[in-house]
């Protein structure tokens, strides 16, 4: 690790990704599903990515939304520059990469105010000051009515991960070696320990949960991810309820999840979780005992400034407006979804059809 990366896992680049949750669209959806009159986006408008990585999502939002200007911020310069390259190559003009900490960009003064600003795999790897930068951004640059999304580590949802994070991390930092070699090496020790009869590393099969990882290209891509997952000196799974009481200091309100299925209780909460919750006040509190309830490792956050109810009649008018399409082969495509609450069955005769509609095309929802 350099020392200008404050911590961060910086001596390998984070895996390229795109990340759908942060798409204008999804975003527009997340407000609409909870009632929320989100940005217009049908004109020009502005969208703000922070702790870009290498750009991939931020390209494939420009590409995809000539009309917006779209500005993605990366502190890793190795990060930035291959973005670049990509826009350049991709012809892109409607989009800027900028170098920039979180300190840093308070005092950049061309920033536009921005209609959507979103932050994947930031909030919960970096330290309680960056959050108070970020925060303050927010304060500054956000349009009224704007929509944030913030995606992070949960917690309780990590607490059985918490000894094994710290043994990670503290192995790695008595080691030379490059962060995804030192990861492995520090899962190699936390195995012997687990076989020494070590009782607060969890089982086995979290220990292979945890090889398992995450990333698509093999052993090599697991071990960068785990990497930038767990080596990272600031790494603070967050409650909501602080996440929440932060951000309200840029008056920004909780609206919902941009993981759409979590918006319906019936399918997200079993029956006697939903009626605990009911006793439970709205807002902060009700929402952090969801996470106790279901141990959600991981949020995906939706807040906006200065939040307006839209009438139902409204709502349906730009529901009505977006497009669906099939992601699979028809002959895939389930009726019996499995949902956080169990099962659910999708009436057949209602779905059926619509499946083979979209098998001929797309169709807007109108």
């Amino acid at each position: 690790m350099t020392d200008w990366a404050s911590g961060y896992v910086a001596d390998i680049e984070y895996l390229p990704g795109f990340y759908a949750e942060q798409a204008p669209s999804h975003l527009m959806l997340g407000c609409l599903v909870n009632g929320i009159e989100p940005p217009v986006v049908s004109g020009p408008f502005t969208y703000c990515e922070l702790g870009c990585g290498q750009g991939v999502t931020a390209l494939v939002i420009a590409a995809s939304n000539p009309q917006a200007e779209v500005v993605a911020t990366d502190f890793n310069p190795a990060h930035i520059a291959r973005a670049r390259a990509m826009a350049k190559a991709a012809g892109l003009t409607n989009i800027r990469f900028l170098e920039l900490s979180f300190a840093d960009m308070g005092g950049h003064g061309d920033l536009p105010d921005f209609d959507m600003v979103s932050l994947h795999g930031v909030w919960s790897w970096i330290s309680a000051e960056d959050r108070e930068h970020i925060t303050r951004f927010l304060s500054q640059k956000v349009k009224s009515g704007g929509v944030v999304s913030v995606s992070y580590n949960a917690m309780p949802g990590w607490t059985a991960l918490l000894p094994m994070q710290r043994l990670l991390l503290e192995q790695a930092r008595h080691s030379p070696a490059r962060s995804d070699q030192q990861v492995l090496k520090g899962l190699e020790w936390i195995e012997r320990l687990q076989g020494a009869g070590s009782g607060v590393l969890g089982n086995a099969t979290l220990l292979e949960q945890l090889r398992k990882g995450s990333g698509t290209g093999g052993a090599p891509d697991r071990a960068v991810y785990l990497a930038h997952e767990y080596l990272n000196a600031n790494w603070h799974p967050q409650y909501h309820m602080d996440t929440a009481a932060l951000l309200a200091q840029a008056k920004l309100g909780y609206i919902g999840s941009a993981s759409l299925i979590d918006n319906f209780p019936d399918l997200s909460l079993k029956p006697e979780q939903r009626a605990l919750l009911a006793e439970a006040p709205a807002g902060p509190l009700r929402e952090t005992l969801k996470d106790y309830l279901v141990s959600r490792p991981f949020r995906r956050d939706l807040y906006v400034r200065g939040p307006r109810l839209m009438p139902d009649i409204l709502r349906d008018r730009c529901l009505s407006t977006f497009g669906l399409a099939l992601s699979i082969p028809p002959h895939e495509a389930r009726t019996e979804l499995d949902v956080p609450a169990g099962k659910a069955q999708l009436p057949e005769r209602f779905y059926r059809p619509v499946i083979a509609a979209l098998a001929r095309r797309p169709h807007s929802l109108a």
